[in-house]
């Protein structure tokens, strides 16, 4: 399921980032392109508006076809889960969800609205990011798993929902960790270290604490004394 999924994006990512109509049949100059020609001739053709369409309608029909498969497939993941008592599947087709679900909640409409103002380049950062709705949505943990000095996967939490994992689904319980960071907002920034294609470590600033108060409240041992 995420092999089909990263085949449809890629389709829907690459049509919409060439930049100059092809002389001969576009949908074959596009395909071509592609990491997959021969899908994303079938996909493309399996809509007969692409015979007659231009660059930006065929990257309309892409995000059609992106959005309709994966909702069906949203609905097939939702029946093998009811079909399933086995965790370690359960576990791997709610990843799946996950990931289908970001494309029909997140990812198409950003394109579409991309297209609606000829953005054909930023639309692609659309799976890049997790875009909270600030400030009423805010970071509240991260959890994840490193192998080898390499972290393998990470979720993020919020006060409202959680986005993830990216990565891995899941690693061995000695290896994964956990940042709470509280339900006050408390999250800055991150900080971390990495190499050319791996992220090797991921840690949290927090914000400061800028009165006595509010050190009281969160200590609970440091009193309002007169010298």
């Amino acid at each position: 399921m995420a092999h089909a999924l990263r085949l449809s994006f890629l389709l829907l990512v690459f049509c919409l980032s060439i930049s100059k109509v092809l002389t001969i049949d576009l949908v074959d100059g596009v395909c071509a392109k592609t990491k997959n020609p021969s899908f994303c001739r079938v996909a493309l053709r399996s809509n007969a508006r692409s015979a007659t369409a231009n660059l930006t309608e065929l990257g309309g029909i892409a995000i059609d076809l992106t959005l309709r498969n994966s909702i069906a497939t949203l609905t097939k993941i939702n029946t093998l889960k009811g079909q399933t008592k086995e965790f370690e599947l359960r576990k791997r087709l709610e990843s799946c969800f996950t990931e289908y679900e970001k494309v029909v909640e997140t990812y198409c409409p950003y394109a579409k609205g991309s297209m609606a103002f000829h953005d054909y380049i930023h639309m692609y950062a659309a799976g890049d990011f997790v875009r909270l709705s600030y400030p009423s949505e805010f970071l509240s943990g991260i959890t994840g798993w490193h192998v080898s000095g390499i972290i393998r996967s990470l979720t993020f939490i919020t006060n409202k929902r959680t986005d993830g994992p990216f990565g891995g689904v899941a690693g061995n319980i000695d290896s994964a960790f956990e940042y709470k960071l509280g339900e006050d907002n408390k999250f800055a920034r991150f900080h971390g270290t990495a190499g050319t294609y791996n992220l090797n470590s991921i840690g949290v600033y927090l914000k400061p604490m800028t009165t006595l108060t509010n050190v009281n409240n969160a200590k609970g041992h440091i009193k309002n004394e007169k010298v």
